[in-house]
C-alpha cells in the first residue's frame, strides 16, 4: 500500500482528493484543487472545507511511517482555525508539523495556502494515537 492510498482510504477525504507533496517524521504537505461544491453560498471555499483540511494535516503529521503497511491513526483531541483569507478557485496547499508530544498525545502546528502562498488559514490541534499506533 502507497502512502497516498492510506489517504484515499477515507471515504471523505476521498472526495476532497489531496494528493500528498510530500511526507516525512514530523511534517506533511498536500495539495488539492478547489471545486465549486466546495464553496459556500457566497461562492469562497467553506470554511468546514478549510477546517477540515487543516484537521486532515494536523493529524497526518504525526502519523508518518516509514512502511506503508504499517499504519497510525489518530483522533483529534481539540482543533483550533483561524480564517485569515478567502479563496474561490485554484490549486491550494496544507501543510502540517507535528510541534510536540509524548507517547499518546501530539500537537500540530497548521497552515493553508493559495499556490502564489497567499494564507487562507492557520491552526492548532492536539491529537491522541489510537491504541496501537503510539509507536
Amino acid at each position: 500500500m502507497t502512502h497516498q492510498a492510506v489517504v484515499d482510504e477515507s471515504p471523505f477525504m476521498s472526495f476532497l482528493a489531496p494528493q500528498i507533496r510530500d511526507w516525512q517524521e514530523d511534517q506533511i504537505e498536500i495539495a488539492l484543487q478547489a471545486r465549486p461544491e466546495f464553496c459556500n453560498r457566497s461562492g469562497v471555499l467553506h470554511g468546514g472545507v478549510i477546517a477540515a483540511i487543516l484537521d486532515h494535516v494536523g493529524g497526518m503529521c504525526g502519523l508518518y511511517s516509514d512502511d506503508p503497511e504499517r499504519q497510525r491513526h489518530c483522533v483529534t483531541l481539540n482543533l483550533n482555525v483561524n480564517y485569515v483569507g478567502q479563496a474561490k478557485d485554484g490549486l491550494l496547499i496544507a501543510t502540517g508539523q507535528r510541534i510536540r508530544g509524548g507517547r499518546k498525545i501530539f500537537f500540530a502546528r497548521m497552515q493553508l495556502t493559495t499556490e502564489s502562498g497567499d494564507i487562507l488559514a492557520t491552526g492548532t490541534g492536539v491529537f491522541r494515537y489510537r491504541s496501537g499506533s503510539e509507536t
